[in-house]
């Protein structure tokens, strides 16, 4: 007898291996762009907040972390002769240097000057009312020269109350008067010609000393008052403060710049040196504290006068710098202005040329 061989029940196939449906169940990953948009705006997050971290770090810094003080010196004029320095206590303005068919060169060394020694805010020109007050008290040559002069120090000098810019102007003209208030300069008080170099009635005029260091501006910077006061004594200066009238000033000088050297008031016109004058007020408290000096009261300005060997030292390196490094003819009546720092070098502190402005 024969059996019907037994039908085999087919196996099934492993799901793994059936085909997806079509793609038409199905939706595609991301329609709208979310990754991108979600890596980017990860990236935007963790830059805002590591900027935000500089940020605090620096305000938190600031706070905390003060700069180093710097006395208010900035450059100083040199102010000589017939008045130096001085001015107007909110003197201020720009101005442009090299312009008008001026050459201006700067000092041998070709370095670029620290903060301090950046070119300072130009005082502003004479206006009507000072060229008139300076037409008045000096001849016609004295006066254009101080009212079309662009320099720093003859407009500083050109500001000085009448009665300091005589006696500092005796000083280097010790022939030009005695000591009188006369409008000439010279003994007594009437207003006619005084006894000595002044021409005209009553006005000055000036000399060739006095308009050379006219065009002369001295800068200095220190770190406290000590400092300023230790570059003044190196250069062999000795101060003076004038006080009282101002038409007929006392000047109360210190000739040791050491710590509790008393001031005793003299006549400056027996001093026959350059000088300069400064004015502003934070220099004048922070040398007077150094000096640990009282007076009768608090000085407007104090006065620097230099030996005649910085006078000396000055003209010679003008004088070789225009011959020797610009190769023009030394003509002191074609330079404007000359300007000078102080610098520690072996030890001592001595005056460098910075630049010189010449007309052409």
């Amino acid at each position: 007898m024969s059996t019907a061989p037994a039908q085999q029940t087919p196996k099934k196939k492993d799901s793994a291996t059936k085909s997806p449906p079509e793609e038409r169940f199905w939706k595609r990953y991301s329609p709208h762009g979310e990754a991108p948009l979600s890596a980017a705006g990860s990236i935007i997050l963790h830059a805002l907040s590591i900027g935000g971290l500089i940020l605090m770090a620096v305000y938190f810094s600031a706070l905390f972390v003060k700069p180093a003080h710097e006395l208010p010196v900035s450059p100083v004029r040199l102010d000589l002769s017939s008045g130096g320095g001085g001015g107007p206590k909110d003197g201020g303005g720009t101005g442009t240097r090299g312009l008008g068919g001026r050459v201006e060169d700067v000092g041998e060394s070709a370095e670029v000057l620290p903060p301090e020694l950046q070119e300072e805010p130009r005082r502003p020109a004479l206006n009507p009312v000072e060229k008139a007050q300076i037409a008045e008290t000096f001849d016609n040559e004295a006066a254009r020269f101080i009212q079309e002069s662009n320099s720093e120090s003859t407009k500083a000098f050109a500001r000085l109350t009448d009665g300091v810019r005589r006696k500092l102007s005796d000083n280097l003209n010790p022939s030009r008067g005695k000591g009188g208030s006369g409008g000439g300069g010279g003994q007594g008080t009437g207003q006619g010609t005084g006894v000595g170099s002044g021409r005209g009635e009553g006005k000055m005029a000036l000399s060739k000393r006095e308009k050379r260091m006219l065009r002369w501006h001295m800068r200095f910077t220190a770190a406290s008052g000590e400092e300023y006061l230790s570059q003044l004594r190196g250069l062999g200066a000795k101060l003076a403060f004038p006080l009282g009238d101002r038409r007929n000033p006392d000047f109360y000088v210190v000739e040791k710049l050491i710590p509790g050297e008393q001031a005793v008031v003299k006549d400056v016109a027996q001093f026959n040196a350059i000088y300069w004058i400064d004015d502003k007020p934070n220099s004048v408290r922070d040398i007077l504290a150094a000096l640990r000096l009282q007076l009768p009261e608090i000085p407007n300005e104090f006065v620097a006068f230099m030996p005649k060997a910085i006078e000396d030292r000055l003209f010679e390196l003008e004088r070789n710098y225009v011959v020797g490094v610009l190769r023009r003819p030394f003509d002191e009546d074609k330079i404007e202005e000359t300007i000078f720092r102080v610098v520690p070098k072996g030890g001592k502190y001595v005056p460098e040329l910075t630049s010189v402005l010449v007309r052409d």
